[in-house]
């Protein structure tokens, strides 16, 4: 594919040293071959459990606590919804903890599997079929 070469002239230039400022430009393209596989499935299922905390915004102000002392302050809790689902978290998949953008809020992502004995009802999909859709 060939590039293609332009010149472009900003007339009236706003805060610049000069009035017209002349630009060269090249557009460029690029072509992906990349396709998604066929992710046949294997491997355990993940579940992905979101944990919604509202953020004591005063109690933030004397001490911003660090995102290990938040988890500790809710780990029990969560647990014990995830052990009433019949999960267990995920060791190989740390949690992950994010704020909405004014602080107000907090949320935990916690990957689980199922514990011994249970298995997942809903149907399971693949990394593939999440990015397809």
């Amino acid at each position: 594919m060939a590039n293609k070469k332009f010149k472009v002239v900003e007339k009236d230039a706003k805060d610049a040293p000069v009035k017209d400022i002349q630009w060269e430009g090249e557009e460029v393209a690029a072509e992906s071959t990349t396709k998604i596989q066929e992710d046949k499935g294997t491997g355990t299922p993940i579940v992905m459990r979101f944990f919604d905390f509202a953020a004591n915004v005063e109690a933030f102000k004397q001490h911003k606590p660090t995102a290990q002392e938040l988890f500790m302050t809710h780990k029990m809790g969560m647990e014990a919804i995830l052990w009433n689902d019949g999960l267990t978290p995920c060791e190989a998949i740390e949690p992950r903890l994010l704020f909405s953008k004014d602080g107000s809020q907090y949320r935990f992502v916690v990957s689980c599997i199922p514990s011994l004995g249970n298995t997942l009802i809903d149907k399971t999909h693949t990394l593939s079929e999440l990015l397809i859709k």
